[in-house]
Parts: C-alpha cells; structure tokens; sequence
C-alpha cells in the first residue's frame, strides 16, 4: 500500500548485482585507485558470491530534495563504495528515489554497472504518510505491531510485498540485491510493555518472523530480490534479553536466501564480537559459521551505558580560532536578547506582560541549555519545542503590541531569536568537536593503526579490525566525508590484538566527557 503521492521512477534499470560484476567493479575502481589496500577495502560477502565493499553508504537522512546528498553518494560510487543500504520510511520514501535517480545517471553515463552495485533496502517501519493513509483504510493489514503513536510496525507477508514494490518503483530497479526485515524486534518491546509472557511473546515473534522469511523466499522465486535477512539492533543482545533477536533459533528454519544481516556495533557498543549469547559462542562467530554477510550499522553513533548518544566524528574542517570567536558571538546575541527583554518588560508594563512559564524569554532558555546539548544533532531534535514555546510568547505580544515602537521592537525580537538558533547550533559542534578531540588523542596512544587519524576514520577502521562485520555502513551525505572515509581504502586497520586496547581508552576516555557534561 503507497502514497498516491510518491513518485515512482519511469525507467527501470534491468539486472542486478552479480559475482562478475561486483568483481570487475573492483578491478575498473583499482586503476584509478591503484593504492587502496585490499583487505581494507573489499571483502567477499558472505556466501552471496559477490564482492563488496568495507564500507557502504548508509541512506538514512538522505533525500532526494538535497544535491549535496546526491553529490556524496555520487562520489562514493567512483570512488570504491559498491554498497548502498536504505529503507522503505527513510525520508518518506525519498532516499530509494535518491538512490534510483543517482544510479541510473551514472549507469548512462558509463561510471558504472549495474552488476557492480549492491542494493539493500528494508521494510517494516510505518511511520509518517504510510501511517496516515493506513490510520484511514479499510484495506489495513494484519498483525501491526502499534509500539507508540508515531511508530508502527509489521511484517505480515502483505505488508512486505505492498513495500517490496513499492521501493522497486521508486529505486527504479527491476530487481533489488538484498531485502532485510528491518527491526522486527519492535513487537518484543510492545509485548514488554503489555506485560505478555515472555515465552508466549518470543513464540510469536518467531512464527511471525518464519512467515515473513518464507514470503521473501517467494519473492525472490520471482526475481524481485537475490537475497533477504534481518536488520535488528537486539542481535547482540543476552539470549535473556526478552527484546532479543536470537540468530540461532532464526537459522533453525530461514530459507535457504537467508544471507545477510545487519545489527548496531562502533567501539563503545562491542558485544556483537566480545559477548556470548548462543552456543556457538559471540554474534560474529555464528554468522560466520553460518556464512553470512554481516553488516554494521551505527558506527559513529554509540549508546553508552543504554541511555546517552555519543556522535564519534569531529568536524571535517577544524575551526581556525577553536571556537573563541563563535563563543563571543553566542555571548553578544545572549546579551542583545537581554537588552531587547528588559525593553519588551517596559513597553508592555501597561498591559501587565512579564515573562513567565507561560510567556517564556529566549535568553532565559539559552542560558540555561546552553551547554546541556551532546551535539548539534542532540539540540536540533529539541528545537521544536523550544520553537513552539518561544511562538507562544511571539503571539502573545503579536496580540497586545499597537504602537510602531512595539511592533518594532517584537520584529527585532524575532529576528534575534533566529539569530542566536543558528549560532548555538555552531557553539554546540565546536562543544563537542573539542570533547570529541580527547576520545580521538586516547584512540591514537591506543593503536599505532589509528594514530593520527580523524576520529570517523578512527571508529570505522576499529570494526574493520576483524572479519565481523564485513561491511559498516556510514551515512556519509556530503563530499568531503567522503573523501575523508575513503582514505581508510588505503589504510591498514588495527589488529586484532588491539582491540581490547582500543576499547578500553575508548571507555576511559568517554567515561571522562560524561562526567564533564
């Protein structure tokens, strides 16, 4: 079931991804790259008989309305990237539409095939438009899992095959490489939360779970997919973990196109390779065992200790003044913010205004968040509602301000809060740009490998470490994160020995920053 609004592609690129075309994509990259290191840069995946690469471009946040994200993924594809993962509900729809677009102008162009390219996308999620339409139909399916009111979740075999064509038509492939149910572990967490069994919920989950391996066994009898598997962030997890998604038991009865899956892992979130939880010993050693492609995802965005966001990259282009300047400009807007309030106290006196909970000063929220934020990220998902507070407070003046003098001032009012939005987001990077310096300077006494290395490269070239994940996924939406991912093609990754090493500076040194927070 789609959207009447989304745009489907006109063209459909013919073929897929294939063992002669993985490998000569390959051999085409290394004549412009003649330096990249092998074990760095590609990899066999899996049993899949094909050739990727160690990195892959990651699609979440990428949509087709942003050039800069069509420039990067470009740039990935020529420069030895030969994976791209996305999803159904990325963007609404717009990152497979993104990827199609990219794709099919550079197949015209010559730069490369189609049989040199892997694609990965995924289904499940329904959020946003998908769950508008769907809130409204009578042709709703079956067993939707409702864990909150802006996340949904199913992966009944209708469901699939409706999002199955729907991301061919807006990728514009006539056939997509890999199709991942993307985490199933959704139905755990609202079975928790109901207080159901955990036994009786885990059953479920497993039925559940074989009906929808089984139908993507049929749709790739029908060549809409070569293989299939599971992204779940609850893989490394305690096989007494109730949210857990147990490989074990799923290889029990998987399909025989049951290749790949997908799970979080960076250098604070390491139990995918460390942590036993099945009888064949860790994660890693069970997907190789069972020779799967093992992807990685979240590499620069840790969880610690299962409650705070770590961002472990550090900006591409280092402040010339290490951030004093944006400092003193953050502290000038505060101060004009202060002399504007204490001039809207005067001109309102006479209608009784004062600012309050209900009626709330920007300065006043500035000086109290002002360094609550752990990145720019962290404070742009809080944004809204302190946009909607500060609104409150601009139509409530709006309404009792009559004389030029007043209206006046509200527009400077105004005009400042933006102003001040913008470079707090700045003041927050360089914040963390400078925390993040530290966990960098530990990572380079840790590991010859990784010494003197920009902490992104640094995170990555950690997982790359070893054979599991073969591949790790970066949301590498602009050029120069590109170019600067890419210099790890010709890097040696640490070895395996110092990976404890790593680890516990990482630990150390991260434990330091969030007591300083």
């Amino acid at each position: 079931m789609t959207s009447d609004s989304e745009f489907f592609q006109t063209e459909i690129i013919q073929g897929s991804a294939g063992t002669e075309g993985t490998a000569d994509y390959f051999n085409q990259t290394a004549l412009s790259y003649p330096d990249y290191r092998e074990s760095s840069w590609k990899v066999k995946a899996g049993s899949t008989g094909w050739t990727v690469s160690r990195m892959g471009f990651g699609c979440y946040r990428v949509s087709k309305k942003s050039r800069m994200h069509s420039d990067a993924l470009r740039s990935a594809l020529l420069c030895g990237t030969n994976v791209i993962d996305t999803s159904t509900n990325y963007s609404g729809g717009e990152s497979e539409m993104l990827v199609g677009d990219v794709m099919r102008e550079l197949i015209k162009a010559g730069r490369i095939r189609r049989e040199g390219i892997v694609v990965i996308s995924k289904a499940g999620y329904i959020q946003g438009e998908l769950m508008s339409l769907l809130k409204n139909s009578p042709d709703t399916p079956p067993e939707i899992t409702k864990y909150s009111r802006d996340v949904w979740h199913c992966m009944h075999r209708d469901f699939l095959e409706s999002q199955l064509k729907a991301s061919m038509k807006r990728l514009g492939l006539a056939c997509i490489d890999v199709y991942l149910l993307h985490n199933p572990e959704y139905f755990l967490m609202e079975q928790k939360a109901k207080g159901t069994d955990p036994t009786e919920a885990l059953s479920e989950y497993e039925d559940r779970i074989r009906s929808a391996l089984e139908a993507m066994e049929e749709f790739r009898s029908r060549g809409w997919i070569q293989y299939y598997g599971i992204s779940s962030n609850t893989f490394p997890a305690a096989p007494d973990d109730c949210t857990a998604t147990r490989l074990d038991r799923i290889l029990e009865f998987a399909p025989p196109g049951f290749k790949v899956i997908q799970f979080p892992g960076n250098i604070l979130e390491n139990d995918f390779r460390y942590r036993p939880n099945n009888p064949s010993g860790t994660l890693s050693a069970l997907a190789e065992k069972a020779a799967l492609w093992t992807i990685c995802n979240r590499p620069l965005n840790a969880m610690y200790q299962d409650k705070r966001l770590i961002r472990l990259s550090r900006l591409v282009d280092q402040p010339p003044d290490e951030g004093m300047s944006t400092t003193a400009e953050l502290e000038r807007l505060i101060g004009s913010l202060v002399v504007t309030e204490e001039q809207i106290l005067s001109l309102f006196s006479g209608q009784h205004f004062f600012f309050d909970e209900r009626n709330m000063a920007m300065s006043g929220i500035v000086k109290h968040y002002r360094d609550a934020f752990n990145n720019a990220e962290h404070l742009r998902s809080s944004l809204p509602s302190i946009a909607e507070a500060m609104q409150k407070t601009i139509n409530h003046l709006s309404l009792i301000a009559s004389a030029k003098t007043e209206q006046y001032v509200l527009q400077n009012y105004t005009r400042l809060i933006n102003a001040v939005t913008s470079v707090w987001e700045n003041y927050t990077s360089l914040r963390h740009n400078a925390r993040m310096a530290r966990l960098e300077n530990s990572l380079s006494a840790a590991s010859l490998a990784l010494n003197g290395k920009p902490l992104a490269q640094q995170s990555v070239m950690y997982l790359l470490s070893g054979s599991c994940p073969a591949t790790v996924l970066v949301g590498m939406r602009k050029p120069q994160y590109v170019d600067q991912l890419a210099d790890i093609y010709r890097s040696t990754p640490p070895g395996p020995a110092e990976g404890m090493n790593i680890i516990s500076a990482a630990e150390e040194a991260v434990q330091k920053l969030v007591e300083d927070l």
